[in-house]
């Protein structure tokens, strides 16, 4: 108990540090990029560790570029944030599927030898320069799709300068008819902290992970051991969320060496939240089968069923719009599992306490997660992390107190309508 705890109090500060900064960096003026130009000139590092790379990018439509071939090529402007085929450009819309070279001429502060860049997944691979300098790359960019290869992986780089003056080369290509582009926010920052929070990123990732594979493994052994239909739902619980921090937001599948083709692991992140979703309502219904009717069950397992048969069948072009049925699918259940524990908690049921600290948790983390979008400030997946874990172990604790035997008593208690009105 003392190695765990004082192995877990090591990762403290530094998440106090960085959801310090994280919060602090949206007071200070962040720099944004203006017709394909970032000024750092003033940039003080230590105030402000990071910069979203936010802004009008030029860009060149249907061109792979170098730093060096620029000049010589007409450009528009274009949010990197924002797919190409979700925005208006020069008042045009573009299609899904093309290639496109997006850059940025990068004034820094004197002084400045080494820079970092996060740099995110996009659609449907990349290739990102500093100058005429390869830094990077996902998958294999081109002009055609037979030469492209797609595949999500963001990284984070360290980037030498010589000068004070750099331009910044993005080049996407995307040939799989989803949405087309980047959707994510580039960024740039001082190289030791950006480091340190990648690697405190993807540290806590892979702990979670782990943790997620120990529920799924006990889980299992203790139904085994004792036939309590609560802990194979827990343990399906832990499967469904290993699946998804591995194949979606850092990919650190790839970290540990599990690559798959593009397609099947792009089908199996899309998966991973009808999965979530059918191993929670299983869970949910099989500890408080009275209060979590059983017409939603059915639902919540069917819908979810569905979709990821449609996953499975439809071609990569349509997966985007699964993605919101998604979304509204998960919602719903957050909600309906709300009330559910509010029910639970009006009669007084067992263990519901630890139940609703758990649903407690998840809102606060996707608060934290949506704050964080809308004010374009960097989130702190550590906090993410443990704000997870901490829910899933809430809701493991909770089958101490939802046993088979207190079900039953439960059920025994019931007033029925003939006890209310039994005939004379």
């Amino acid at each position: 108990m003392a190695y765990f705890y004082n192995y877990h109090m090591k990762f403290l500060p530094p998440l106090l540090f960085g959801l310090c900064l994280s919060l602090g960096v949206q007071a200070a003026a962040l720099p944004e990029v203006v017709k394909g130009e970032l000024n750092l000139d003033g940039w003080d590092s230590r105030q402000i560790p990071t910069i979203p790379l936010t802004g009008e990018w030029r860009f060149y439509w249907q061109q792979l570029l170098t730093a060096s071939e620029l000049a010589a090529h007409p450009h528009s402007y274009a949010q990197l944030s924002i797919p190409w085929n979700e925005q208006l450009i020069d008042g045009k819309s573009f299609a899904k599927t093309g290639f496109a070279t997006y850059a940025l001429h990068v004034k820094l502060p004197a002084g400045v030898t080494e820079i970092a860049f996060v740099v995110p997944a996009v659609f449907n691979s990349y290739a990102f320069f500093k100058d005429d300098e390869l830094i990077c790359k996902s998958g294999r960019v081109a002009n055609n799709p037979q030469d492209a290869l797609p595949k999500w992986q963001p990284q984070t780089v360290r980037v030498k300068v010589a000068s004070t003056e750099a331009t910044i080369v993005f080049q996407i290509s995307n040939f799989e008819n989803t949405r087309g582009g980047c959707a994510e926010v580039m960024r740039l920052g001082d190289p030791e902290y950006v480091i340190w929070l990648n690697d405190l990123y993807h540290t806590t990732g892979k702990l979670l992970i782990l943790f997620c594979a120990v529920l799924f493994v006990a889980g299992l052994v203790i139904f085994y051991l004792t036939g309590a239909w609560s802990f194979f739902h827990l343990s399906l619980l832990g499967l469904a969320f290993m699946l998804r921090f591995l194949f979606s937001d850092l990919y650190l599948a790839l970290d540990l060496g599990i690559e798959l083709p593009w397609l099947v692991a792009a089908k199996l992140e899309y998966a991973t939240v009808p999965m979530i979703v059918i191993a929670a309502t299983t869970f949910m219904a099989g500890i408080y089968p009275n209060e979590f009717r059983k017409f939603a069950c059915i639902f919540f397992q069917v819908t979810s069923a569905i979709l990821i048969l449609a996953i499975i069948l439809v071609p990569s072009g349509g997966l985007t719009p699964l993605l919101f049925l998604m979304q509204i699918l998960g919602l719903t259940l957050a909600i309906y599992c709300t009330v559910t524990i509010l029910r639970a908690m009006v009669i007084n049921r067992s263990g519901v306490w630890l139940n609703a600290l758990s649903m407690g948790v998840l809102i606060v983390v996707a608060s934290y997660n949506i704050y964080t979008f809308i004010a374009v400030i960097d989130l702190n997946r550590a906090i993410i992390h443990s704000g997870y874990a901490i829910a899933l172990s809430l809701s493991a604790f909770s089958l101490i107190y939802r046993t088979p035997l207190r079900l039953r008593q439960e059920e025994s208690e019931r007033l029925r309508y003939e006890d209310l009105y039994q005939k004379a």
